[in-house]
C-alpha cells in the first residue's frame, strides 16, 4: 500500500489535477474511488465540505485542490512544477482568479458540449 492515498472519482476535473501533478512529480499513490453522494458520513469523514479530492500522505490529511496541488510539489522529489520565487506570485494570482470567478461560468458552458451537445451527434439517425 502506497503511503499516498487519494480520495475521489477519477473523472473530477480536480481529481485529474491531482493525479497529474503525482504522476508529474513520480509518486505513487493508491487511488480510493469515493461514490456518490460525497455527503455521506464517510466523505465528510475526510473532508467537512464533503467534496474530493482528499489527499492523505502518511496520516497527514488535505482537502481542497491547491492546497494538495502545492504540497505535492513542496514534498515530492523531482523538479518543481510552480515557480520557486517572488515572481511566481501573479501566475498564481491568475490561477486563483480563474479558479474562483471564471470556472463556474466556463464549466456550464464546457459541460454543455461535452456531455449534451456531442452525445445529440453521436445519436444514431433515423
Amino acid at each position: 500500500m502506497s503511503e499516498v492515498i487519494v480520495y475521489g472519482i477519477s473523472g473530477s476535473s480536480n481529481m485529474r489535477d491531482a493525479m497529474r501533478d503525482l504522476a508529474d512529480k513520480g509518486g505513487d499513490y493508491e487511488l480510493i474511488d469515493v461514490l456518490l453522494p460525497f455527503k455521506a458520513p464517510e466523505c465528510m469523514a475526510h473532508n467537512p465540505f464533503g467534496h474530493v479530492p482528499v489527499f492523505d500522505h502518511a496520516g497527514f490529511t488535505l482537502y481542497e485542490t491547491q492546497a494538495i496541488l502545492r504540497h505535492v510539489d513542496q514534498t515530492l522529489s523531482r523538479p518543481a512544477l510552480q515557480p520557486t520565487n517572488a515572481c511566481g506570485a501573479p501566475p498564481n494570482q491568475n490561477l486563483g482568479t480563474i479558479d474562483r470567478y471564471l470556472f463556474r461560468s466556463w464549466s456550464g458552458a464546457i459541460g454543455f458540449e461535452r456531455l449534451i451537445a456531442l452525445s445529440c451527434f453521436a445519436l444514431p439517425r433515423p
